[in-house]
């Protein structure tokens, strides 16, 4: 299964994300540069059980505030171990 997300943001410094690469989760932080480097965390987003992020993207041009999509899809693993008769 295939799902596809999309957030408007906002934010008045710079966006950052963070996916580990087994991890069903995206860590959203928000960043400024002045007057000191900081980093603020924004959420933590999830799809459902047994989904995992495979493509994660800020639109280019978009006016107001960050346009982000995460497309998501559902990760089964099937083990066929023969037949038993």
């Amino acid at each position: 299964m295939l799902s596809i997300l999309i957030f408007q943001i906002q934010c008045n410094g710079s966006l950052f994300l963070h996916s580990a690469k087994d991890s069903d989760a995206v860590a959203l932080f928000c960043t400024n540069e002045y007057p000191s480097l900081s980093l603020s965390p924004v959420g933590l987003i999830r799809g459902d059980l047994g989904e995992s992020p495979v493509c994660i993207e800020f639109a280019g041009h978009f006016d107001e505030g960050a346009l982000l999509t995460i497309v998501r899809i559902e990760c089964r693993r099937n083990l066929n171990l023969g037949n038993a008769s």
